[in-house]
């Protein structure tokens, strides 16, 4: 005895039909693209969120003179101040959102009597917009050597440095003959730079100090030597009086703790 055939749902049924599958297959299309679609999004947002987590404000702490590592600069003995910008941009597209809070200070490690000082300390840079500031630092020494640090913070931190050496003024001393045979006298001019002292002339045979001049009222010797003392930049003008036994031929000297004068003009 046969078993009668069961009729198959209706469903698998009609997905056994060509119209059937057709469909299932649009259902399930547009299921995955729906899947997939979420879980870009999802990962879009994900990355949005990482994104905004990372990033930071513009910082930018700059200067015109002072760098990270510190650039040594080497000056001229006669300067006595010099002055460097401190600034929040790098450059004119590039500058830092927030406000800076920077401070500056100077150092010495020669200790000069007159520390040198600096016209601001402490200050704010604003932020959002370009901003700077002048720094003028003073009472610089010929000889010494000088550290500028700046720090400058704003949630970061940064710091600058340069340091600033003055060469030291070199001894000198000079000397210049004026001896026109015309004349019934000579002018001898001493000079001293960065030099002080005890400065001793020697006179050729045949002159006399003129005591008469301003410069040689203590001078009354005739032994063809003397002594003053001179300031660190000074100066005397010396006149003698020919005689026949001056021939001319021997020169005057100037010396002063060893440094003997090089004969040179006035300017």
């Amino acid at each position: 005895m046969t078993k009668p055939s069961r009729a198959l749902p209706k469903l698998l049924a009609f997905l056994g039909t060509k119209q059937g599958r057709y469909r299932f297959l649009v259902i399930a299309l547009l299921s995955l693209s729906l899947i997939t679609g979420t879980a870009l999004y999802a990962r879009y947002v994900y990355g949005r969120q990482q994104s905004a987590v990372v990033s930071a404000p513009n910082f930018y702490f700059e200067s015109d003179t002072l760098t990270p590592n510190g650039k040594v600069y080497y000056l001229n003995p006669n300067v006595t101040s010099l002055s460097f910008t401190l600034q929040n941009f790098a450059d004119e597209l590039r500058q830092s959102d927030d406000t800076i809070q920077y401070t500056v200070s100077v150092t010495s490690s020669t200790n000069p009597t007159s520390p040198a000082t600096l016209s601001t300390t402490s200050g704010t840079l604003t932020g959002g917009v370009q901003s700077d500031i002048s720094v003028t630092l003073a009472g610089l020494q010929s000889g010494h050597t000088y550290t500028v640090t700046a720090n400058g913070d704003a949630g970061f931190v940064k710091t600058l440095k340069a340091t600033f050496v003055v060469l030291a003024k070199e001894a000198k001393l000079y000397q210049h003959t004026d001896a026109d045979s015309n004349d019934a006298y000579i002018l001898f001019t001493v000079w001293t730079e960065n030099l002080e002292g005890n400065v001793t002339v020697t006179f050729p045979a045949g002159l006399i100090p003129d005591n008469t001049w301003p410069d040689m009222e203590d001078i009354l010797t005739a032994d063809g030597e003397f002594t003053h003392v001179f300031e660190a930049y000074s100066s005397r003008v010396y006149r003698f009086i020919k005689t026949d036994a001056y021939t001319g031929v021997d020169p005057f000297t100037a010396t002063c703790a060893g440094t003997v004068a090089t004969e040179k003009i006035p300017e």
